[in-house]
């Protein structure tokens, strides 16, 4: 459910001398900022820093500050021949142009039809009278979502259900995260390993009381045989005087758990100070302590860790769809695995499971058309999420490519709180755009963007421009706006830093 903008087209002559420029063949495109122009001629930065001049046989509509997508179309040993690519004015379109349109298809217009108007433009989705009416009536049905979210679920191909809304709710305000749900599934091991190491101790407890109480009995029941005559009712021992007895003994016995004899006072110590004291005391086959275990260092090794030592093989493990196969299987194992239990936790596991699947169906459903993916990491010791996505040009080409991209990052961080960051990759160069709530950490961030330079450089990348925007509440970037923001940043900043 696409169109896509019909390209107007400006030709840019440009000499080869430049060695980025050089290396361009037919059909690459380069990004680039307009910092000087005259009526026929521009002065361009290149993803690098350097400058190249342009000229043109036609006057220029373009802007000091702006960003260019060039498209090279020829190329000699000495120039290159390139177009500014511009999308037609379809996703500028004014108020009164709106009206218009909508009134040509027969779209009674009010403040309603004209903002759902605006999020189909927005999306690429034709502004015909069936596709208006097939999101109208989305809406009307599911009163509790926007139209800039109906009309992303159409625009990518998703269908617009309840189940579905809750998900994309839930990726758009940042909540119940891939890695947030893993931690809550290991606490919800832990407690399974709690309840079999309790059991396990108690039922050691019993056993020994049982046969000290069994001990005591026969030494008294000796004692008294000296007598020919026994009084039934002098003869029964209170039991409140047993109690007693196995009290005081029980305070100096010796249990030995893995074949070490531990001295454990059973009356003396809480339940639960037992369990911790023993937890790592108790076999690991009692009651499949072990398989429990095994379940829990599974769903553990789910959490990528980010070690710049291994930074070499990071792009293959973060892989959307390599990502989503990994957590779906192992998934798939546990959910198996935990079926077979008896414990009061089985129930709440497999749901939490159930919920972590429906997650990942939805980014299947859209990776369709996108790319998309929760990536569970593990950051010095400490388990996140990390939200990846990455933005496609205007053509919506399935194919992306890692050497012209830009990806938009979302983390939370244990010091920083969020990090939002537009990572720009032209060919070996990167800019980096870093956003957060808090104006000191930005800060922070632009005095301290040399160790990422360095990191970056140890991989064959040059770091060539770090920029930084202050999130205010009406610009939290999240999968839906996520482009039109990148169009904020690129139209407001420019370098802030130069590295």
């Amino acid at each position: 459910m696409r169109i896509n903008g019909i390209r107007l087209f400006n030709q840019l002559d440009i000499s080869t001398k430049n060695q980025i420029i050089s290396k361009l063949g037919i059909g690459d495109t380069i990004r680039v900022q307009v910092v000087d122009k005259t009526s026929q001629s521009l002065i361009l930065r290149l993803p690098d820093g350097t400058f190249i001049n342009a000229s043109s046989m036609v006057e220029l509509n373009v802007n000091l500050g702006d960003f260019l997508d060039l498209s090279v179309n020829q190329k000699t040993d000495t120039q290159i021949f390139v177009e500014i690519v511009k999308e037609d004015g379809t996703k500028d379109l004014k108020g009164d142009e709106i009206k218009s349109k909508l009134q040509s298809i027969d779209i009674p217009v009010d403040s309603k039809s004209i903002e759902i108007a605006k999020e189909m433009i927005k999306k690429d989705i034709p502004l015909t009278k069936e596709n208006f009416q097939k999101i109208s009536q989305f809406i009307k049905q599911h009163q509790q979502i926007s139209p800039e979210k109906v009309t992303f679920m159409s625009a990518n191909e998703i269908p617009v259900n309840d189940k579905n809304i809750v998900q994309l709710e839930q990726i758009v305000q940042h909540k119940a995260l891939v890695g947030e749900r893993l931690n809550q599934l290991v606490e919800q091991l832990n407690k399974i390993t709690e309840q079999v190491v309790k059991q396990s101790l108690h039922s050691e407890a019993e056993h020994e009381n049982k046969t000290n109480q069994n001990n005591m009995l026969r030494q008294d029941t000796g004692n008294e045989q000296k007598s020919t005559v026994v009084n039934r009712e002098n003869s029964q021992v209170p039991q409140t005087n047993i109690n007693q007895e196995v009290a005081s003994q029980l305070k100096n016995i010796n249990l030995k758990l893995n074949g070490q004899n531990q001295n454990v006072h059973l009356l003396e110590q809480s339940e639960d100070e037992q369990v911790l004291s023993n937890e790592k005391k108790v076999p690991n086959e009692i009651n499949g302590l072990k398989e429990i275990k095994s379940l829990n260092a599974l769903v553990k090794s789910l959490f990528k860790v980010i070690d710049r030592t291994r930074a070499d093989g990071l792009p293959q493990e973060i892989q959307a769809d390599k990502v989503l196969r990994e957590l779906t299987e192992t998934l798939s194992t546990i959910k198996g695995e935990i079926e077979s239990l008896n414990s009061d936790e089985k129930q709440g596991i497999l749901e939490s499971i159930q919920d972590i699947e429906d997650s990942l169906h939805f980014m299947e459903q859209l990776n369709k058309d996108t790319s998309f993916v929760q990536i569970p990491v593990n950051i010095n010791g400490n388990n996140t999420t990390v939200e990846l996505y990455v933005l496609k040009d205007g053509n919506k080409k399935k194919k992306i490519d890692p050497s012209n991209a830009t990806i938009f990052l979302s983390l939370f961080t244990i010091n920083l709180g969020r990090i939002e960051s537009l990572v720009n990759i032209r060919g070996k160069s990167i800019e980096c755009t870093f956003r957060s709530e808090d104006e000191e950490i930005l800060t922070f961030i632009k005095k301290n963007s040399m160790p990422l330079y360095h990191l970056l450089d140890a991989q064959g990348y040059k770091l060539t421009n770090v920029m930084v925007q202050p999130i205010t509440k009406s610009q939290q970037a999240n999968i839906t706006n996520v482009e039109q923001i990148k169009k904020q940043v690129d139209k407001k900043y420019s370098f802030d830093t130069r590295v």
